[in-house]
């Protein structure tokens, strides 16, 4: 995270400190009055929670063009800051998707090695962070590359120009930015519980499952949905996964939820799959 950064950069400093963002439980403990549309808008960075008052808009404003904008391009030595910024926009509309840094390349009209060593520095920024395909233990993943997430929902959500609530109910990125929230949880849980461990993805030609990550009880399967309850087909779908992956070593079926209200999807002769929000991923993991 930018934390550090971004407080300075609003002061005129240049000053980079990585820090990571507040958790679910932290931020439900400073603000317990945010909703969860406020909260992916918020994003983590504790000065934003530090001071009650604080105009998001006008820090993410900062942070972009004070950090982000501006000393990443001189660290980089970037010819042009424009396209640079270009860049940043173009990789929060992908937050969540599979990386083609030939395609993103092409869009900012760079080369296709410039943008992999952009990638890498926002990377280490601790701006994005890419999530490899699951790797059976036999055999090779059913993808090659990655997808992208940034590690901070706020500051994705400010470069796509999502501004407030309203803009967010007819963006077509919500349930990016939710599976970009959902992320950065499992993401900071799975450090603390099993931090050898690294989230994935499975994904074949037809079926996707949004997470695939280790808990003391087996593989857990994780999709995140951008609603109050699972769509329908959901179940049948991470069941086959299941399947696949092998049944032997999946022990958690869930759908992380906006709002769920304890419901279980179960197909005929099948086990249950669960609905579960940000507060139960940690029972999740345990």
């Amino acid at each position: 995270m930018l934390a550090a950064a971004a407080d300075e950069a609003s002061e005129g400093g240049s000053f980079c400190l990585r820090v990571d963002g507040l958790s679910h439980a932290e931020i439900s403990a400073s603000r317990p009055d945010l909703s969860i549309s406020q909260r992916l808008l918020r994003g983590g960075f504790p000065a934003l929670y530090a001071d009650p008052q604080a105009d998001v808009g006008e820090f993410m404003r900062r942070l972009v063009a004070d950090h982000l904008a501006r000393e990443l391009p001189l660290q980089l030595r970037v010819d042009s800051v424009h396209d640079f910024e270009r860049f940043l926009r173009a990789a929060a509309c992908r937050t969540g998707r599979l990386l083609n840094k030939a395609e993103l390349a092409r869009e900012i009209g760079i080369a296709g090695s410039t943008a992999a060593i952009w990638l890498d520095t926002l990377a280490e920024a601790g701006v994005i962070t890419l999530v490899q395909p699951w790797r059976p233990p036999q055999g090779k993943p059913l993808v090659k590359a990655p997808k992208l997430f940034f590690l901070d929902t706020g500051l994705c959500a400010a470069l796509l120009g999502i501004r407030d609530e309203q803009d967010l109910a007819v963006s077509p990125h919500a349930a990016a930015l939710w599976e970009t929230a959902v992320h950065a949880e499992l993401r900071r849980l799975l450090a603390a519980t099993v931090p050898q461990a690294e989230l994935a993805f499975w994904r074949d030609r037809t079926k996707e499952v949004d997470f695939v990550l280790p808990t003391r009880r087996g593989l857990a399967l994780v999709d995140a949905s951008w609603t109050e309850f699972a769509p329908s087909g959901t179940a049948g779908r991470l069941l086959r996964i299941r399947d696949l992956v092998g049944a032997g070593e999946v022990a958690t079926l869930a759908v992380v939820c906006r709002s769920p209200h304890g419901q279980s999807l179960r197909q005929p002769a099948g086990p249950d799959v669960e609905t579960v929000g940000l507060d139960d991923l940690p029972a999740l993991l345990g």
